[in-house]
């Protein structure tokens, strides 16, 4: 994992991804999703008391398993384009439709990121850790257990003052699709009277 945390620094720019970058170092890439395959907290019992370490852990696999999918099908204009067996509505072949394997066990890239993390935690602030390879997305970054909270809060921050969660474009607001799709993420496991 410390090659790969090394990689994202150089592929990850202001503007988004280096993906030419990123092909270049595709067997880093590889490298870390053939061990998230083999590790994880049920594979190596990671205690319940290590919840951060199970968060970050979720949370660079998750991305890790975008690039990838996103270098393997080639770099599509948006991952809604991608078509799976019997996946056919958007975004479905890219996120339920490819399967990896994480802490021993074959799931969907979207059954990692919603399921294992964000719902198995109730915590609504990991969207905005959780790279979709889309232009709308969270920006990408490596995520270590160390003050996760924290740092997940101020990500959120970032991710909502940015021109990707809320811009005023002729006095009009426009706000990210995920806070409309995951509305309730953010209403029922907060204490917030509406998404405002």
């Amino acid at each position: 994992s410390n090659a790969w945390a090394k990689t994202l620094k150089k592929i990850v720019k202001p503007e988004g991804i280096d993906f030419k970058a990123l092909k270049r170092s595709e067997v880093d890439l590889e490298r870390y999703l053939a061990w998230a395959g083999e590790h994880g907290q049920h594979t190596d019992s990671w205690r319940e008391s290590k919840e951060d370490k199970r968060i970050a852990f979720l949370l660079n696999v998750h991305n890790a398993a975008v690039l990838h999918n996103l270098l393997r099908n080639g770099v599509p204009d948006s991952p809604d384009n991608i078509d799976v067996g019997f996946y056919r509505w958007e975004g479905a072949g890219f996120y339920w439709g490819s399967k990896y394997r994480v802490d021993s066990e074959w799931s969907a890239i979207r059954h990692i990121g919603f399921h294992d993390a964000v719902s198995r935690y109730q915590e609504p602030l990991l969207w905005a850790a959780l790279y979709d390879g889309t232009r709308d997305s969270a920006p990408l970054g490596w995520w270590s257990r160390k003050k996760l909270q924290t740092r997940l809060k101020s990500a959120m921050r970032k991710f909502i003052n940015s021109d990707r969660g809320l811009r005023k474009d002729n006095e009009q607001w426009t706000v990210n699709p995920l806070f409309i799709d995951r509305a309730d993420d953010f209403l029922f496991w907060t204490d917030a009277e509406d998404l405002c």
